[in-house]
């Protein structure tokens, strides 16, 4: 082994070889790849998966998986999971050649602002008790100006299928969260978004909009396209699908009509 050789222990050397193959594989033309996979550490480890699954494709090789969770005291904690043995060492080479974020001095952002910038954010710490909400979900959800009012006693969660504390929702901070208004009988009400934990806080934000596919449902939550905030792609989606909808009306309409003339058709040459 070249740790032999070298006098170099072995885990040394493979957390160098780590390094190596990272820029190695910027090198040979994989650097856009890298890029996309993620915008920050813990995000890019959570995309590894996917792309070794692409490449297992094309090479056919036994691919390892990742997984990352944020412990209490705010660091990551690598899981490594692979069936070759003898080879965990590389992964710490590999990893600490990735980049970190760059986060402001002072937040630039008056709170105003970011209220009505995400209308529908709620912020709550970690018995549940709500203590930021947006403009808008005020009007729909007044109960949670209530003092003490906690989150559980007007949503629930419905993905992903996890208990309504602050633990379960942490160890799953990378899904995609809905919750479900089940206090109001004439509202269904959904919201969906992604959970951010503030350290400094305490706290945490759930950053999301109305779950929506149509003007239909807009109209059944009692909500408007004013509602929804001027940089929310919900906004496109109901009216995308809202052209699918009519574009597929239009050619049933059609087909029905073909269908109709064909019959008369059918009629005037049974009768002839």
């Amino acid at each position: 082994m070249c740790s032999d050789v070298s006098d170099v222990p072995a885990d040394v050397f493979l957390r160098l070889f780590g390094e190596h193959f990272f820029i190695f594989c910027k090198q040979a033309g994989y650097d856009t790849m890298l890029r996309t996979l993620g915008g920050n550490l813990m995000e890019f480890i959570g995309n590894l998966d996917a792309l070794h699954s692409y490449l297992a494709l094309s090479y056919q090789m036994n691919t390892p998986s990742f997984r990352v969770e944020m412990t209490h005291d705010g660091r990551m904690l690598l899981h490594y999971y692979s069936d070759r043995k003898g080879l965990h060492h590389i992964v710490p080479g590999s990893h600490q050649c990735t980049f970190s974020p760059c986060y402001p001095h002072k937040l630039w952002m008056e709170e105003k602002a970011f209220c009505n910038a995400f209308p529908f954010h709620i912020v709550f710490d970690e018995d549940l008790k709500i203590r930021q909400t947006g403009v808008n979900i005020q009007k729909f959800v007044p109960g949670l100006h209530a003092r003490d009012a906690t989150l559980d006693q007007y949503f629930t969660i419905v993905h992903p299928q996890v208990t309504f504390k602050i633990e379960s929702i942490r160890k799953f901070i990378n899904s995609q969260f809905v919750l479900k208004n089940y206090k109001d009988k004439h509202s269904t009400l959904k919201l969906r978004g992604q959970m951010l934990w503030m350290d400094s806080l305490g706290c945490m934000l759930c950053l999301c909009s109305p779950k929506l596919r149509s003007l239909q449902e807009l109209q059944d939550v009692g909500l408007h396209l004013a509602d929804l905030a001027q940089h929310d792609v919900t906004r496109d989606l109901v009216l995308l699908n809202q052209r699918r909808l009519a574009e597929m009306e239009l050619t049933n309409q059609l087909e029905r009509k073909k269908v109709g003339k064909q019959l008369l058709v059918g009629v005037v040459f049974v009768l002839s």
